[in-house]
């Protein structure tokens, strides 16, 4: 017995609406798994309302479903480490390397031409926002569409969501190692000290617009 557009429409206001689900991969395996067993129930002569309760209560209900979305967001983090480290092992690598080199020789003649005093001090604020701006924007962007109807809108924020949030650490870890005070003291090193920290800023700004804007484009191109 197959379901109407309206029970479609149903089971998927069901998984989004009242069990709070996010992930479109997810809901894409359980409405499968929904259509399947309500077509098995209502063909016994079972109520859609409570075959679709039945269902539910099968995975534990919402709190069940959640904790299955959870597991399902936690094995993605993997894979995107994964290419992360591959990402920045690229640019180590023809054809990349020179990109890699680029911003080696940017780094030195800011350090020999004086340059940072003017600006370094406040990399790491710039940096930040220069990374959460367009991510905040996709975020309200693609909320509205979310709210609007357009569901898919949120498979592709989560996507650029995760790598973002992994990607953006790397940046942090070199705030860790090179906070405030020494961005003030910075004059006073070598010219090989500040082009390394100069290099290092310039490095991970490359990788998270690459990681969190490029590939994904890139890869949406090649799969179409």
């Amino acid at each position: 017995m197959s379901l109407s557009a309206t029970q479609l429409t149903a089971i998927d206001q069901h998984l989004r609406k009242e069990n709070w689900l996010l992930n479109e991969d997810l809901i894409a395996e359980l409405k499968d798994h929904y259509i399947n067993g309500l077509e098995e129930r209502l063909a016994q002569g079972m109520a859609f309302e409570v075959a679709m309760r039945e269902i539910q209560r099968g995975f534990g209900g919402r709190s069940g479903l959640l904790a299955l979305e959870e597991e399902k967001n936690r094995s993605r983090t993997p894979i995107i480490a994964r290419q992360l480290r591959q990402l920045i092992g690229s640019y180590f690598r023809p054809p990349r390397l020179s990109v890699t080199l680029l911003l080696m020789g940017v780094a030195y003649w800011c350090a020999g031409k004086e340059l940072v005093g003017n600006w370094l001090e406040w990399a790491h604020i710039s940096f930040f926002l220069v990374s959460t701006i367009p991510i905040i924007t996709l975020g309200i962007r693609n909320g509205f569409l979310y709210v609007a109807g357009k569901r898919e809108s949120m498979k592709e924020f989560m996507a650029v969501f995760y790598r973002y949030i992994l990607a953006v650490n790397l940046l942090n870890i070199l705030n860790f190692l090179w906070g405030h005070s020494t961005f003030k003291s910075i004059m006073t090193y070598s010219i090989l000290h500040q082009t390394v920290i100069i290099f290092a800023y310039l490095f991970i700004g490359t990788i998270i617009i690459d990681f969190v804007w490029i590939q994904p484009r890139r890869s949406t191109v090649l799969a179409s």
